[in-house]
């Protein structure tokens, strides 16, 4: 308030209430029925100007809160409740990923955000024409990784899937049970 009255302090508690008193005649800063209305109308706007500030940062897919569902909706990627917000948001930044150049470290970022964040690190030319994608948390299932896979991956290569199950014994030595996309089994130490 650039001249403010005893009867505006007392009247005018919304921030914007007392923004929009300065654009208007000063004679209404003695009127308490004009104070009274500019203060229901400061209440009024400061809830659609808060809207405006939080849908600010809305317009970015991956980093939506407020609109997820519809973004959801847009990338046409099934809702899941049970993910949390940023697992969701990752498989929104996965999927606006599809497009452009694919390299191992792309497709491992596609894999992970479909995975809902898990670390995924791909190996390449561990046989002929054949990479590695080592998933390295537990998940509860392997089929988003393979749909990235299927989708992504060059025609001409193949893949192996591993992915660490359950953590043994933990010390110096870490001793982890793997097992690869055709269910062998296998004993990864690590140091």
């Amino acid at each position: 308030m650039k001249n403010p009255t005893d009867l505006m302090q007392r009247i005018l508690t919304d921030t914007t209430a007392q923004r929009i008193i300065d654009y208007v005649s000063p004679i209404y800063g003695q009127s308490e029925v004009a104070l009274w209305i500019y203060e229901a109308i400061g209440k009024a706007l400061s809830g659609a100007v808060e809207i405006a500030e939080a849908l600010k940062g809305e317009g970015v897919a991956s980093a939506s809160t407020l609109l997820l569902k519809a973004w959801e909706r847009y990338y046409r990627i099934p809702t899941d409740p049970s993910q949390t917000v940023s697992q969701r948001q990752q498989k929104i930044a996965a999927k606006i990923r599809l497009r452009g150049p694919l390299n191992p470290h792309v497709l491992a970022g596609a894999i992970s955000a479909a995975l809902g964040g898990v670390p995924v690190e791909i190996t390449e030319h561990i046989g002929p024409h054949t990479f590695l994608v080592n998933i390295r948390e537990v998940v509860p299932s392997i089929q988003p990784a393979v749909a990235v896979l299927e989708r992504r991956k060059p025609a001409h290569l193949i893949y192996e899937i591993q992915v660490a199950t359950e953590t043994v014994a933990e010390s110096d030595i870490k001793i982890a049970i793997a097992q690869t996309h055709a269910e062998y089994y296998r004993v990864e130490v690590q140091q």
